[in-house]
Formats: C-alpha cells, structure tokens, sequence
C-alpha cells in the first residue's frame, strides 16, 4: 500500500515515450506501461480484461491525475491497447513494436543453426567411423553401410545449411533494412515484409512444424510506421553549431553515430538524414569522416 501510494504521487509529465503491453498472471491480463529512457514503470495493473475500455480508462488516470502526456507510445500490433490509446490521447501516435516480429524469428534462426550443427556431427562421426574402423566397422559389408550413411547425412547437412542460410537472409533483412529506423518508403517496406513473408512461406516444406508457426504470427504483426523525422533528430545530441564544440565531442559523436545507429548507410546519411538535420547533422557527419580513431 505504500508502494501504491508512492506511485500514485509520481509526476509523468516528464515522460516522453512509453511502451505500453499486456502481461500475464495465473491467467489474468496485468496492463504495463513503461518510460523508455528511463524503464520507470507507471502501470502495472492487474484487471479482469484488457479491451479497449480498461486501457483507455487507465490512460486516461494517468493523463488526469499525474500528468502523464508522452510525445508518443511504443506498442504491438494488437487493437485494444492502440484502441485505449486513441480514446484517451486522440492526438497522441502510437507507434509499432519491431520485438514482436523479431523474437520469434530470431528463436527460428537459432533452431536451424543448431540442427545445421547436429548435422554436421553426424557428419563429422561417420567419417571418424571410417576413417578409424573398430570392432564390426572394420568389416567390409558394415563399411559399406556407413559410406551410404556419410552420403546421406551430407546430403541433409547440405540441405539443413542451405536452409538455415535462407532463414538467416531474411532475418537479417527484416531486422536491418525493414525494420530499421532509417529506410526505404513505408510503401516499399510493406512491399519487403510481405515478400519476406512469402520467401517463409515457400520455405515451409523444409521444416514446416517450425517455419510455418513463425510465418504466421510474424505476418500477423503489424509493420510499424517509420519514426518521424524529428525523432530522428531529438535522437542526436547536439553538439551546437560550433565547429570547434563538435571537434571537442568527437569521440561521443563517433560511439553515438555508430553504437545506437550501426545500421546507417553512408547514402542514407546524407540523402535522408541530412535533408532534415540542418548543418548540426552536416557538421557531425564532417567531422567524423574526417576523424581517424
């Protein structure tokens, strides 16, 4: 209780973004919502439901009450939260998650690669078989046996490879250029994703019983709109247009501009970027090409 009342004491107006989900105890759905840059959880509330009404009236306390008023919320692609949302903020955006698409994906991509590796040590024993036969190895009919093993297991290692190459290619290509912050058109991602949908769905028969699930609950996420241009750029420190106050940062450009952005291209810097950043980003991007660490 007097946790309760310290929280309910707290003043959000600070708050700039927050996710907002569902989590679950012994069955009953508990609403969260939490400030992204600093992880403070502001909702935590067990309820009887989580339609559209519970969260719009939770919001709602929280807008009322302490202030909470967030640029903008970060949240999946199920309805009752963004439906809240819309009731509560009208005019406050509610943008799409990436960890939805990627976890189960990413859980994909590591069951292939280890049965690419289970694969390999079939291989990898046969050969030591017959390379070094023992005890009814050694006779000519089993050692036939196992030269027709080895050439299946290398042709399901072949196979298992292959398929765990492909599955890594769109993955990465989910993560790095779809759902990247910096990218191509929201037109040309949708286009992307339902192809990298299509690609999983032409892989099924490979593994169906794990591909097809992934398949369908990644296509069932809803693509998130790109972040506007002006998060992009409250996504920079800035440094003030003073060359010589950007030369005395330079190492903190060159970790925040490769670190939290490792997925920028140099294009997309000057074609995208840059547009919008006014000389503070043309500055920063001069003098960290310039710079040699």
């Amino acid at each position: 209780d007097r946790a309760k009342d310290i929280n309910r004491h707290q003043n959000l107006s600070k708050i700039k973004v927050g996710a907002h989900d569902e989590i679950y105890q012994a069955g009953d759905p508990v609403l969260v919502g939490c400030d992204t840059f600093s992880t403070y959880c502001y909702l935590l509330s067990l309820e009887d439901t989580c339609d559209a009404n519970t969260w719009g009236v939770r919001l709602l306390e929280l807008s009322e009450k302490q202030g909470l008023r967030p640029d903008y919320s970060i949240a999946d692609g199920g309805p009752a939260a963004r439906r809240g949302q819309k009731v509560a903020w009208p005019d406050v955006q509610c943008h799409g998650d990436v960890f939805h698409a990627l976890h189960p994906f990413n859980k994909l991509v590591c069951y292939l690669d280890n049965r690419v590796a289970e694969a390999l040590k079939v291989v990898d024993g046969l050969k030591h078989k017959i390379q070094c036969p023992r005890g009814k190895w050694k006779q000519e009919q089993n050692h036939q046996i196992l030269l027709e093993d080895l050439e299946k297991a290398e042709i399901a290692l072949e196979k298992a490879f292959s398929l765990a190459e492909d599955v890594i290619t769109l993955y990465r290509w989910l993560k790095n250029d779809i759902l990247s912050l910096i990218g191509p058109s929201y037109q040309d991602r949708r286009e992307l994703f339902q192809f990298v949908i299509d690609q999983l769905f032409l892989l099924e028969g490979a593994c169906r019983h794990r591909i097809e699930p992934v398949r369908s609950r990644v296509g069932r996420v809803a693509l998130p709109q790109p972040a506007p241009l002006g998060t992009v750029r409250d996504s920079f420190p800035s440094y003030g247009s003073s060359p010589s106050k950007v030369a005395c940062g330079r190492p903190a450009i060159f970790r925040h501009s490769l670190l939290e952005f490792p997925f920028l291209k140099v294009a997309l810097e000057v074609r995208i970027i840059g547009v919008s950043l006014s000389s503070d980003f043309h500055v920063s991007y001069d003098t960290c090409r310039g710079s040699r660490f």
